[in-house]
């Protein structure tokens, strides 16, 4: 499995209820559309945000929030969701040697992949 396989893609993080449902920082909506249109399981949001698949299904169900922001930045590198689009700093895996910023609508998957290869993190 690729870097580019196991983050969200491309087109579902530019959907605009995607993009309204990380503005209001609602993880129970932006896991349910990584389920409905990036084909995302619970476990497997779990698995890669470093969270129980308890508690994410607790917060697709509406019985729990995410609220602290070391948890909130762990669901953005987790599944590639820009800093910005969660109100967050630029995360270190969005910039590149080479100059790309936040001010860029939103890092590519390759500046992804290539940050997570220099740090030689493997995909989950």
């Amino acid at each position: 499995m690729s870097r580019d396989d196991w983050h969200l893609p491309e087109d579902v993080l530019a959907r605009p209820e995607m993009r309204e449902a990380c503005a209001r920082r609602d993880f129970q909506a932006v896991f349910k559309l990584a389920g409905k249109y990036g084909g995302f399981t619970a476990s497997r949001i779990a698995r890669q945000c470093e969270l129980t698949p308890t508690r994410v299904g607790e917060v697709i169900q509406g019985r729990r929030k995410i609220e602290k922001i070391d948890v909130i930045e762990r669901i953005s590198q987790g599944l590639g969701i820009p800093g910005h689009m969660l109100g967050l700093a630029t995360q270190p895996w969005e910039t590149e040697d080479h100059g790309s910023s936040a001010k860029d609508d939103h890092a590519t998957m390759g500046d992804r992949r290539s940050w997570f290869q220099r740090q030689g993190r493997p995909p989950r």
